[in-house]
């Protein structure tokens, strides 16, 4: 759904990669504006994003507190936002599956600057090495 507007031809991706260079296209009216029209990430926006909703100022958002946010970042009529934004979280929930349910906002702050997947690829790497040391091979 979001791969379509960032490729270059006018044919879809068949992998549905989401290409960097054209991420701004990506844009749509019921996003949380965390990215200007030019798809530069705007820290200020993220800070604000989470003192409206980290309700209880946990530190990170969790299930309440995205249907709140997906509530107050709606736009009337913009269906094809809604529904990206909330395949947008639901996704970002799924990659960083919190065993609190509290998405952390340093864990957030990776996924938009791109930083989560070789945080993740180490995190990964680190838990193989220790089922290997728990096996003594």
């Amino acid at each position: 759904m979001l791969s379509y507007p960032t490729s270059p031809s006018i044919l879809p991706d068949p992998l549905y990669r989401i290409n960097l260079s054209r991420i701004h296209h990506d844009k749509h009216g019921s996003d949380s504006q965390i990215y200007d029209n030019q798809g530069r990430f705007r820290p200020q926006a993220f800070e604000e994003f989470f003192s409206n909703y980290d309700r209880g100022n946990k530190g990170g958002l969790n299930i309440g507190d995205l249907w709140y946010a997906y509530l107050g970042q709606r736009f009337v009529f913009d269906f094809f936002g809604w529904s990206a934004y909330f395949f947008e979280w639901l996704a970002t929930y799924l990659l960083l599956w919190p065993a609190d349910g509290i998405m952390k906002k340093e864990d957030i702050r990776r996924v938009y600057d791109g930083s989560i997947f070789q945080f993740k690829a180490d995190e990964y790497a680190k838990k193989q090495k220790k089922s290997v040391k728990a096996f003594g091979r």
